[in-house]
């Protein structure tokens, strides 16, 4: 064949450049506006000064949890700051896993009526306790007790042993992240260990779904369990798509034995945070640096299959579904980083301000809402942003509604809870909804 001359190469270069550009330009904007690269913030107002208050001893809370039927916020946090700052699986930090081996955490009740919270006294656990995802439901056979569970992202013994013996730690896992299984009973201050879950199949694990005391999803959110270059490419590249959420079911009182896990949803890009939606079998995820959240449905089989999504411009965390009691504002709160692009140079700061965004999704009423070019069922609204300085990383959100008075003209009202893996105290602010 001739070779094409030069008018015409230049034609045919200038068509592979348009094409490339319609498939390529999308998908770069795209990610760009997640990791908030040359987003500017704007702090949202709060007036007066006593709509925004500090809740003590709520250090590095990733995950919140709102149960319907005390009104109270369940969550799990540091005792303590240092520990995560140089360790912290989740974000390729392992720094310090001899630090982490003695790192302590607890899990805690806020009362959203005091603003307090409750540090309980652990009983029959005395292991390092890194925290992450929760997820709290009611014990069947009482119900004045509720069962927790919380991923655990403590050191590995063998690494520690090939460190303490200066042998090779090249194929040694760094951390053996677990599930812990907690049993509390309403309104006393002490929570029992029950158990920890281990499986080959979960390897990076972030959050958990809980169906039953025996039955629970839970994500893996990265392919790779370290490296900062391999991490960055997976969550960056939206065809990387190497994680999943595993079903576990505990088939026996052994502590020890009795797990059994299959992927329930597989081969997805950069999963993060669980939450339950409308119904028993609805499930929200977390597409991290996709920027949204995937409402998808649980099969009989336990099998996940995404329905639809809604979009925000962040790093995506940790949905919630908010259900109010008084009226049509139920939607699905989503936290996320405003500009998650600078985390990786903050998360060893002990004075990090790392900016954060709370967004509100309710089903749509306008028939003409457009999103992302196609007919959107959500309206998507800002409820919180902070440049870091006093809220640093948000990962977990939770509404608190307030109750309407019957004045003509009021708007409603509620207060957002919300809380980070590296902030410094969960912050509950007064806002619209």
């Amino acid at each position: 064949m001739a070779l094409l001359k030069k008018p015409y190469l230049a034609i045919v270069w200038a068509l592979i450049a348009l094409i490339l550009g319609i498939k390529v330009k999308p998908t770069v904007d795209r990610v760009l506006e997640v990791l908030g690269i040359g987003r500017l913030i704007t702090p949202t107002v709060v007036s007066p000064a006593g709509d925004l208050k500090y809740i003590p001893d709520t250090i590095q809370c990733e995950d919140l949890h709102l149960y319907e039927k005390t009104g109270m916020i369940f969550t799990a946090c540091q005792d303590g700051r240092e520990g995560r700052l140089s360790w912290f699986p989740p974000i390729d930090n392992f720094d310090d896993p001899f630090l982490a081996q003695e790192s302590q955490g607890s899990i805690h009740i806020i009362d959203p009526k005091t603003f307090t919270s409750t540090r309980l006294e652990m009983e029959n656990f005395n292991g390092p306790f890194i925290t992450h995802g929760i997820d709290v439901i009611e014990d069947p056979k009482n119900p004045h007790a509720v069962y927790i569970f919380a991923v655990n992202h403590k050191p590995n013994l063998e690494f520690l042993d090939a460190l303490y013996s200066s042998k090779s730690t090249v194929d040694v896992d760094k951390a053996r992240s677990s599930i812990e299984l907690f049993h509390h009973v309403l309104n006393t201050k002490t929570v029992r260990h029950l158990r920890t879950i281990h499986h080959p199949l979960i390897t990076t694990p972030n959050d958990i779904f809980a169906r039953s005391p025996t039955s629970f999803f839970v994500t893996n959110d990265h392919l790779y369990r370290e490296g900062h270059l391999y991490r960055f490419y997976e969550q960056i590249n939206p065809n990387s798509r190497g994680t999943n959420i595993i079903h576990v079911m505990l088939t026996s009182d052994d502590i020890t034995a009795g797990v059994e896990a299959t992927i329930a949803l597989d081969r997805m890009h950069n999963l993060n945070g669980l939450g339950h939606g409308r119904t028993e079998d609805e499930i929200l995820i977390g597409h991290c640096t996709g920027g949204e959240t995937h409402i998808a449905q649980i099969s009989a089989n336990n099998q996940i299959r995404v329905l639809e999504s809604v979009r925000v411009p962040m790093v995506m965390d940790n949905p919630t579904f908010f259900r109010d009691p008084y009226g049509s504002r139920s939607g699905i709160l989503m936290p996320g980083l405003a500009r998650g692009i600078e985390l990786a140079g903050s998360q060893r700061n002990p004075d990090h301000k790392l900016a954060s965004l709370v967004y509100f999704a309710m089903p749509s009423s306008n028939s003409s809402l457009v999103a992302d070019g196609k007919k959107s069922k959500w309206e998507v609204k800002k409820l919180f942003e902070d440049d870091g300085e006093r809220l640093s990383t948000v990962s977990g959100a939770v509404m608190v509604p307030i109750e309407p008075t019957k004045k003509e003209g009021e708007k409603r009202k509620a207060w957002l809870f919300a809380s980070g893996f590296l902030s410094h105290a969960v912050v509950a602010v007064k806002i619209e909804i």
